[in-house]
């Protein structure tokens, strides 16, 4: 639930009367017209290309804002290092695949910035119409 009172203004609207506190102002949702997010400094390039290639998907989609660039960056880094683990060069053993944990958190993050397809383990299916059925039903009433 939402909480009461008046909902909190974009801080272009704060700006444009000169009343931008950025103490207060900063964790206000960001106006969209206020352009692309940036990535953090100091990305690999490999990520870089990677931001290139995803972050528009995501902005467009409303789940990534200036407030989640890191966080974003770092699915940018762990994609770029996955990738790296599928080039074989010829003549040099091939490289060690990353770990199912790593990969597990890749997919975490993917799946919360909207780029990785849907929540497989959260939607309901559509052919379990008695509760029985869903091996997971009893799990939400008791």
């Amino acid at each position: 639930m939402p909480p009461r009172g008046r909902k909190p203004e974009l801080p272009s609207t704060h700006q444009a009367r000169g009343t931008l506190q950025p103490s207060r102002d900063v964790n206000i949702v960001i106006d969209a017209a206020a352009g692309d997010v940036m990535p953090p400094e100091g990305l690999p390039l490999a990520a870089v290309l990677i931001w290139e290639d995803y972050a528009r998907l995501a902005q467009a989609m409303g789940t990534l804002k200036p407030c989640d660039a890191v966080a974003f960056g770092q699915w940018c880094v762990m994609t770029a290092n996955i990738q790296a683990t599928w080039k074989v060069v010829k003549g040099q053993p091939p490289p060690e695949p990353a770990p199912a944990s790593y990969i597990q958190q890749w997919r975490t993050l993917g799946e919360l910035f909207g780029v990785m397809g849907e929540k497989s383990r959260v939607t309901l299916k559509a052919g379990w119409k008695n509760p029985a059925e869903n091996p997971f039903g009893r799990n939400g009433k008791r």
